[in-house]
């Protein structure tokens, strides 16, 4: 997970963000992205497997 901006900036080079969907009972996985540097801006998206926590990451 902490590779991936690097992959991003070398692979990439026009990527400045990143922005994923983590469903809101997936604590776990809430819990690492945030770990990893990704911000919750307190946006939500429901989708077809319920609300999604919408997270960040500027590269």
């Amino acid at each position: 997970m902490t590779s991936l901006p690097d992959f991003l900036r070398e692979h990439l080079p026009d990527t400045k963000e990143i922005v994923l969907g983590v469903n809101k009972r997936n604590a776990a996985a809430i819990s690492l992205y945030l770990k990893t540097g990704f911000v919750d801006e307190h946006e939500v998206y429901v989708g077809p497997k319920g609300p999604q926590h919408v997270l960040h990451l500027r590269i």
